[in-house]
């Protein structure tokens, strides 16, 4: 286990790879025949992705009267899903999925996709309210493409990933997106990221959504909707996090 599962801002359950205890059960469960297999890591971390987890995890907490977290807890703990590394709860409490050595599937695209991307014809093949909003920020600092945001072939190998658990229609006053408590526990878990793996999140663009790297199964006729500002009406606003307290010269530290 890394160096933050034992550190105080970790609540909740601290079992990483997937291996949470008293995982509950949840009915209607699916059977699936494939396995992902993660591998390890074998290069420094080059930055982070935040997902929202959708809609699903909350509806089916309702429709079953089971907490969001359970759910949460039960969908990670099943082999055949992709998974993060953490996820937040609308408590704000942080639970690691899987160990940071680990390269879990989160945010990587096809190769067709990784060729459009590289070619340039991606841009005739996605909402053009997505790419409005990414041209904002990122063609304007000189990205072509998502593929273009991170050095190595997959995001997979380039990004930790985070899962943020949006709200359910006028929880916490707010349709799909995310209470205080949640960003401030993503702001605490990114500082404590960028000062273990020496990464400048904010200034060097380090930081990304899922929408940022995945125009095709991550945007809609709005814009990008994981978790939500690339677009109009946005239900995630990474203004929130811009007083990240991380130096410059960050370095690592151990809690």
């Amino acid at each position: 286990m890394n160096e933050i599962a034992k550190s105080a801002i970790i609540r909740g359950n601290l079992e990483p790879l997937r291996t949470f205890k008293n995982v509950p059960e949840i009915s209607g469960n699916h059977k699936y025949d494939h396995k992902y297999e993660f591998l390890k890591q074998e290069k420094k971390w080059f930055g982070v992705c935040v997902h929202t987890t959708g809609s699903g995890v909350a509806a089916r907490a309702r429709r079953l009267g089971q907490t969001v977290t359970d759910v949460a807890k039960w969908v990670y703990s099943q082999t055949w899903m992709s998974c993060p590394h953490y996820f937040i709860d609308w408590l704000g409490d942080i639970y690691q999925v899987t160990d940071e050595s680990l390269v879990p599937p989160h945010c990587g695209v096809s190769e067709v996709s990784r060729d459009m991307m590289l070619d340039g014809s991606w841009i005739d093949h996605v909402s053009s309210e997505g790419l409005k909003y990414w041209n904002e920020r990122w063609l304007s600092l000189g990205f072509k493409s998502p593929q273009h945001l991170f050095p190595s072939h997959s995001a997979n190998y380039s990004y930790l990933g985070i899962e943020m658990i949006p709200q359910e229609h006028n929880s916490f006053g707010t349709n799909g997106s995310f209470n205080d408590k949640q960003y401030s526990s993503l702001k605490t878990l990114l500082e404590d990221i960028s000062m273990r793996h020496s990464i400048n999140l904010i200034q060097k663009n380090r930081l990304v959504g899922h929408e940022d790297l995945s125009p095709f199964k991550r945007w809609d006729h709005g814009g990008g909707w994981d978790p939500g500002y690339l677009r109009g009406v946005k239900t995630f606003y990474w203004e929130r996090l811009q007083t990240i307290n991380v130096p410059l010269d960050a370095g690592p530290r151990f809690i």
